[in-house]
C-alpha cells in the first residue's frame, strides 16, 4: 500500500515538474480607458481584459470614440529569454476600419530589450505586425516580468453597432527567444487566457492567431438604438396581449 501511494506520488512530482518546464512564461493585456466612456480593466496572467466602450458619454470630446492606453507583459518564469515579438489583430468579419493603432512604444530595458523592432502597424485586420526585441547576453534575460509593448488603441463607433468587438494576439515571426526543454531554441508561453505554446512561428496573420481574445470591448448601444429595441420589446409585448 505504501509503495503505491509511493508510486503515486513520484509520478505526481514528475507531472509537475514536467509542466513547469513546459510553461516558462505569459503574455498578458492591460487596458487603461483614457476617453470618458472607456472603462478601464487591467487584466492579468491568463486572463483577457473586458471593458466598455460608451463614446456618447456626455464628457467625450470625441463623440463615437473611445481610446485606451494598452500595456503588453511578458512574465517569464525561468529565465534565459532571449526575447520577445508578438502580432496583434482582429479576425474576420471584423470591419478593419473600426480600429486604430497609435503611438506604440517599445521600451529598451537593458535587459530582455537591447534592440527593438516594429515592422507595420494598421494592415487591416492585423494592426500591429511583430512588433518586440531582443537582447544580447550570453544566458539570456533572468526571470521577470517585462514590459514589451505599449500603445494607444482607439475604436471608432459605427451606428448600429452594440456587439462586442475582440482583439487576438499570436507569437511575431521574430519569436520568444529561449532555451526551454522542447521549445526549439525559445520559451513556451502563453499568451492571454491561452494555453502555452512554443514561442516560434512560421505562418503569417490570422493562421497565427490563438483562439481566445487577448481583449475584449463591450460597445454600448448609442441612445438611439436603446430606444429603437425598446419600441420593439414594447411592440412584441402588445402582440403578445
Amino acid at each position: 500500500m505504501r509503495i503505491g501511494k509511493v508510486l503515486m506520488l513520484a509520478a505526481a512530482l514528475t507531472l509537475a515538474v514536467n509542466s513547469l518546464a513546459f510553461a516558462g512564461g505569459a503574455v498578458w493585456f492591460s487596458a487603461v480607458g483614457t476617453l470618458p466612456g472607456s472603462t478601464t480593466d487591467e487584466g492579468g496572467r491568463d486572463l483577457a481584459p473586458k471593458v466598455d466602450c460608451n463614446p456618447f458619454d456626455p464628457a467625450n470630446p470625441v463623440p463615437g470614440r473611445c481610446q485606451w492606453l494598452v500595456t503588453v507583459f511578458y512574465q517569464n518564469d525561468d529565465g534565459g529569454a532571449f526575447g520577445a515579438f508578438i502580432d496583434v489583430g482582429t479576425l474576420p468579419p471584423e470591419r478593419p476600419d473600426k480600429l486604430q493603432i497609435k503611438d506604440i512604444n517599445i521600451p529598451q530595458d537593458g535587459v530582455l530589450f537591447t534592440s527593438t523592432s516594429l515592422i507595420g502597424t494598421n494592415f487591416g485586420n492585423l494592426l500591429i505586425w511583430n512588433a518586440g526585441g531582443g537582447n544580447a547576453t550570453a544566458n539570456g534575460a533572468p526571470a521577470g516580468t517585462y514590459t514589451i509593448l505599449q500603445f494607444t488603441l482607439s475604436k471608432h463607433k459605427f451606428p448600429g453597432e452594440f456587439q462586442t468587438t475582440a482583439i487576438y494576439a499570436g507569437v511575431g515571426f521574430g519569436a520568444f527567444g529561449g532555451n526551454d526543454p522542447g521549445g526549439n531554441g525559445s520559451e513556451f508561453v502563453s499568451i492571454g487566457p491561452n494555453p502555452p505554446i512554443p514561442g516560434y512561428n512560421f505562418y503569417s496573420w490570422p493562421d497565427n492567431a490563438q483562439p481566445n481574445p487577448v481583449l475584449v470591448i463591450n460597445n454600448v448601444p448609442e441612445p438611439a438604438t436603446w430606444g429603437a429595441l425598446g419600441l420593439g420589446i414594447l411592440c412584441l409585448v402588445r402582440r403578445r396581449r
